[in-house]
């Protein structure tokens, strides 16, 4: 047996098996018998056919059979000879089959793999921007002013709207000349007067209104006024509790002053923001890794990512059909990224040997089933350490922390502080 490789790519190699006849010719002869065995042929007996006959008739199959035992009998001396490790193997195939019989007989396969990675010196420090959010007395005033909202009683109002109502209506959009837009109408919308685009001078013909009236109204957008004419089904008004500290202390478990209360409230979302703000440093670490390891992605890996994708997304929508091919279109390009990733953090995690320990495994499960009510967080427990590929998530979710850990303390910081509502105004751009 002669083994031969030729790399192809970073991630693509060709080996090329060549064997003697005498290697192979008892494999050969053993499937011609079986084959010539169970040959029907009219005119002979069972397994009486001559054969070279049966040579000619069943050349296909005698050549695929013979070549698959071959394949099973020494394809893993194949692969040892030239070096492939079937644990790093991502996928293969067999071409190029040329087989005669008294010839020497050869194939070639296609071998899919991952490339060797060179990781940048980062340990020689590098610097990133990281945002952190500074909570300010009007986030606390805003979430309080949602849970009043959640907590409002709707009154029905009858002698008119006012700013500040909640006017259920339909809204059809005119012309300058108050002629309707055809398929430009919104049913049971419900506007609050004067909030967001909902303010004077174009709703002045709201206030006042009742149900039955069709003022006309008009809002500015970036590309100018538009006009409605909308039809009031119903005004409302939203009657606010009055936050004290016997409201508080009513309603709240754990605190019993209105201070207290925005206290908790002021540590919580700084909890929030925290979390937002090492997401979002992670996220740039991991692109500026992607962006300064230079490595071909295999194929085979950004397909499985994609395969995954596709699974996920059936789970989730379970009746409706998936546009599988929409996603490989739209994600290709976050499944080479999310692969070079794992090449890349791989190869740190293996140089600075991070391993997930049992106790970090045990803590986690311990933090994430603490959302569960006590009773049945044994079982969930219990559920997790039972199931391999739930476990495997766990332990790689540790992983993958620590190697950020490690990457971070070579990361030199160049902070910068935004105060929430800054954050705020800004995502409200972004979603307009």
């Amino acid at each position: 047996m002669n083994v031969d490789v030729k790399e192809i790519s970073a991630v693509k190699q060709e080996i090329t098996a060549k064997f003697e006849w005498d290697e192979v010719k008892d494999i050969y002869n053993n499937t011609l018998r079986e084959i010539k065995n169970n040959f029907r042929m009219n005119g002979f007996r069972p397994g009486k056919v001559p054969t070279n006959l049966v040579k000619k008739q069943a050349a296909p199959k005698i050549k695929y059979q013979t070549l698959n035992k071959i394949f099973r009998e020494y394809n893993d001396d194949v692969f040892k000879e030239a070096g492939v490790n079937m644990e790093e193997l991502l996928d293969y195939s067999i071409t190029d089959v040329e087989f005669e019989e008294n010839q020497p007989f050869s194939y070639k396969i296609e071998v899919a793999k991952d490339p060797e990675v060179e990781v940048f010196d980062y340990k020689e420090g590098f610097s990133l921007k990281k945002k952190e959010y500074e909570v300010d007395d009007e986030d606390v005033d805003l979430y309080i002013d949602e849970m009043k909202e959640q907590q409002a009683q709707a009154k029905i109002v009858d002698d008119g709207a006012e700013m500040g109502h909640y006017v259920k209506c339909d809204l059809q959009e005119i012309d300058e000349n108050g002629v309707p837009l055809v398929g430009n109408k919104i049913e049971d919308q419900t506007i609050q007067l004067g909030d967001g685009p909902f303010t004077e001078p174009g709703i002045s013909n709201l206030i006042g209104a009742k149900e039955g009236d069709q003022p006309e109204i008009f809002i500015e957008t970036d590309d100018g006024k538009v006009h409605y004419k909308v039809t009031v089904k119903n005004v409302e008004e939203h009657i606010m509790p009055e936050i004290n500290d016997e409201w508080v202390e009513k309603n709240l478990e754990t605190v019993d002053t209105v201070e207290e209360w925005k206290s908790q409230i002021k540590d919580m979302l700084k909890q929030n923001w925290n979390n937002h703000s090492k997401q979002e440093f992670e996220a740039k670490i991991k692109d500026y890794f992607i962006d300064q390891v230079d490595i071909e992605v295999p194929e085979a890996r950004v397909e499985y990512y994609l395969e995954q994708l596709i699974k996920d997304a059936k789970n989730r929508s379970q009746q409706q059909e998936i546009d599988e091919e929409a996603i490989k279109q739209n994600k290709r390009e976050e499944a080479r990224q999310n692969v070079k990733w794992h090449l890349i953090s791989e190869k740190i995690k293996n140089e600075e040997e991070i391993q997930a320990t049992d106790e970090e495994i045990e803590e986690k499960l311990e933090e994430m089933v603490q959302q569960y009510p006590d009773e049945s967080r044994d079982q969930i427990k219990n559920y997790y350490r039972n199931n391999d590929e739930l476990n495997r998530n766990l332990e790689l979710q540790i992983e993958e922390e620590k190697i950020l850990d490690h990457i971070k303390e070579f990361v030199e910081v160049d902070k910068e502080v935004i105060s929430t509502s800054e954050a705020r105004k800004n995502a409200q751009h972004h979603h307009h």
